[in-house]
C-alpha cells in the first residue's frame, strides 16, 4: 500500500512538474512574440540583455548610443511589455468570468 501511494506522489508530481514547463514554455513565447513587435531598438536592447545578458555599456557599444539611451530604451521597452501582459491578463480573466 505504501508502494502504491509513493508511486501515486511520483506520477502526480511529475505532471505537475510537466504542468509547469510546458507553462513556462508558453510564457516565454509569449514574451519574444510581445518583444519581437516593440520598435527596433527598444527590442534590440531586450533580446541583448535577455538572449546575450550584455551590460548597458556592451549594448552601448554595440548599438553606438549612449548608455542613458539604453537605459531610456529598456526602462519604455518595459513599460510596453507591462502594458501589453496586463491587456492580456484583463481579456484572460474577462474569458474566464464573463
Amino acid at each position: 500500500m505504501l508502494k502504491n501511494h509513493l508511486l501515486n506522489e511520483i506520477r502526480n508530481n511529475y505532471t505537475a512538474l510537466e504542468k509547469n514547463y510546458e507553462l513556462a514554455q508558453e510564457m516565454t513565447e509569449q514574451l519574444y512574440r510581445a518583444i519581437d513587435s516593440l520598435p527596433e531598438q527598444k527590442k534590440a536592447v531586450c533580446l541583448y540583455k535577455l538572449k546575450d545578458s550584455l551590460s548597458n555599456q556592451e549594448i552601448a557599444e554595440k548599438m553606438q548610443i549612449s548608455i542613458p539611451t539604453v537605459k531610456t530604451h529598456y526602462s519604455q521597452a518595459i513599460k510596453l511589455l507591462r502594458e501589453h501582459f496586463d491587456k492580456l491578463l484583463i481579456l484572460l480573466l474577462s474569458s474566464l468570468f464573463p
